[in-house]
């Protein structure tokens, strides 16, 4: 019983059923349970009321009778409203738990469980657990049942009812062990489950290249091995309800027939009145029957556990490396950004970044910028920072002149923005996509047409209101772009460019690039030259360090050593003790060697 109760606790833990309407569930229940057990009396009571000839009370109980009857029904409505409460409530919170755990999971878990399993446990799984509280309810009406059942036989033969009362042990102990059987068989059958979608998945995937790579069969048979085992863990699920429905249930009928039997002997020696007859034989086979339904609880929480054992799959999924936010929120930021002396040391997690070593440079507001570097460069990095997917191991990330890690994320999130080379939009339409950031149709239509997929759109069928899927993955990339501008973020920041792009679309890109840089800070991460002539600045990586290889504005200093020092010094917008003090003498000091030479007032 322990095992039950730890089930049991597990459960609660997880679902924390609204007690008002798990409460409201249960009365909803006990009532109609009530209601039925005295509905058969009073029928009991009408049948010998006419054997009687005695019409009138015939009639009497029949009213009453169909007034229990109107009653239950009326329960069994509320019940079914109340329904939807009580699972919707928990349903839904578990389904925001899951879906809040999956966002900020780090991939290595997904990796490891394949979509098709997790999509099973977001839906199947949690209805099944949130659904056990109402299941708790309605096994609970069947145990108020044999309870009345069972006291109105010991009150008209305590022998039968004791007898009754042996039989519903057994009848537990029997149960219980069908039942486990049966819980092992879900267990198993939900597993293999879980393989067929895999497998199946497997083959959609790769159906565009088994034939050429010579592997349709072993594709194929691995489809059907998994197909086998599920056709397997069937039969053993259906052997194991056979026992159930089958071989207990004979032995039901008999225990049954046989205390039918005694009852005929009682009324034959005038132990028990006619109507105690009618209702005890009609009261011993509800009992049994209830008996059955209450014992199914235990299969029902094998289950459920089950199910809870495969949410808590995603609910136990590690974490990405939690960053530490500030509590800054500005909803339009300078887009001045500042590395100084930033140090990242690589390490062993889901990115795979290369570390960076003392990189400092600074971007003017509105600036262009590329970083430009071969693969391993430390590219990757510096966008993962600017995003604060990491975090730097020392030196400092201003931008705004305000260090980057004092923002809140969602004003980074409105300041900071990116496009990368495999754009991800949701299966709906056009509009929506963007609406999903701005709602606004003027300013969407504006950015539109500033990407020059405008004409593109317009010219389908239904225009924007055409799916996503309308659109070449050309035109969703420059959908991409123009979706960044809905959400007019200060900085965006641009990943490589696809290969798909033709000359012709990368000179559109670039004139985009250059119409968007009047009004955001924009940056450019790429292996190549593409952009070289659009940039103001460039950036040259090798060995994890930057080196200033162009700058428009016509000067050697990398950064604005001066005005930071000046806001150091003067401005109430730093919070001085959080500037790395030791960073900052050594940038002076290296800029003043650089470019001034040895300057006495400056040190």
């Amino acid at each position: 019983m322990s095992q039950y109760i730890q089930m049991f606790k597990q459960w609660y833990r997880l679902t924390k059923p609204n007690k008002k309407y798990w409460i409201l569930q249960f009365i909803s229940v006990t009532i109609p349970s009530i209601c039925l057990v005295f509905e058969s009396y009073y029928l009991a009571k009408v049948t010998t009321c006419v054997s009687a000839g005695n019409w009138q009370f015939a009639i009497a109980n029949l009213i009453i009778a169909f007034a229990i009857l109107v009653l239950r029904s009326f329960c069994w409505d509320f019940n079914y409203r109340n329904t939807f409460k009580l699972v919707g409530r928990s349903y839904l919170r578990i389904q925001k738990e899951l879906y809040d755990k999956i966002i900020g999971s780090s991939d290595t878990n997904l990796n490891n469980n394949s979509k098709e399993k997790l999509i099973n446990i977001m839906h199947g799984a949690v209805y099944d657990t949130s659904n056990f509280a109402d299941i708790i309810c309605s096994k609970y009406r069947y145990l108020i049942s044999a309870i009345i059942c069972i006291g109105y036989v010991m009150f008209a033969n305590i022998y039968i009812g004791l007898i009754m009362v042996a039989v519903f042990i057994l009848n537990i102990v029997i149960l219980r062990k069908i039942n486990d059987k049966i819980a092992s068989t879900v267990k198993h059958t939900k597993t293999c489950v879980d393989r067929e979608y895999e497998a199946f998945s497997d083959a959609i995937e790769s159906k565009n290249i088994v034939e050429e790579l010579g592997i349709k069969e072993k594709v194929r048979d691995k489809t059907l091995d998994a197909s086998y085992d599920y056709m397997k863990a069937k039969y053993k699920y259906n052997v194991a309800w056979s026992y159930l429905d089958n071989y207990f249930y004979m032995f039901y009928r008999f225990i049954r027939f046989g205390l039918t039997i005694a009852l005929i002997f009682l009324l034959k020696g005038d132990l028990i009145t006619l109507t105690a007859y009618f209702v005890m034989v009609s009261y011993i086979a509800d009992t049994l029957s209830y008996n059955n339904d209450f014992c199914k609880l235990f299969t029902e929480l094998k289950n459920v556990n089950v199910a809870v054992n495969r949410v808590n799959i995603i609910l136990n999924f590690n974490d990405r490396t939690t960053i530490n936010l500030g509590d800054i929120n500005k909803t339009n930021i300078n887009g001045e950004i500042d590395f100084i002396d930033v140090y990242y040391k690589a390490q062993d997690d889901e990115f795979k970044l290369r570390s960076l070593h003392d990189v400092s440079f600074h971007i003017d507001n509105n600036e262009c910028v590329l970083f430009k570097g071969e693969r391993g460069s430390g590219k990757r990095t510096i966008f993962y920072l600017l995003r604060r997917m990491v975090e730097v191991n020392s030196g400092e990330i201003y931008v705004g002149r305000t260090p980057l890690r004092e923002y809140s994320r969602d004003s980074q999130i409105e300041n900071i923005n990116y496009v990368t080379t495999k754009p991800y939009f949701f299966k709906n339409s056009i509009k929506a996509n963007l609406k999903i950031v701005n709602s606004s149709e003027e300013e969407i239509e504006k950015a539109c047409k500033l990407v020059n997929v405008y004409n593109t759109i317009i010219n389908l069928k239904d225009g924007f209101d055409s799916p996503i899927e309308s659109l070449t993955q050309r035109d969703q990339y420059l959908l991409s772009v123009a979706r960044t501008l809905l959400m007019h973020s200060e900085i965006v920041m641009f990943y490589e460019f696809p290969s798909y792009l033709s000359a012709q679309d990368e000179e559109a890109v670039k004139n985009v690039i250059d119409i968007i840089r009047l009004n955001h800070t924009v940056i450019i991460f790429s292996a190549t030259d593409k952009c070289a002539n659009i940039a103001d600045k460039i950036y040259e990586l090798t060995n994890c360090t930057t080196k200033l290889i162009k700058d428009n504005a016509n000067t050697t200093k990398e950064y604005s050593v001066f005005d930071i020092l000046q806001d150091y010094e003067q401005s109430t917008m730093f919070n001085k003790s959080s500037v790395k003090k030791k960073g900052l003498k050594n940038l002076l000091k290296r800029y003043a060697k650089e470019n001034i030479g040895n300057n006495k007032e400056l040190e």
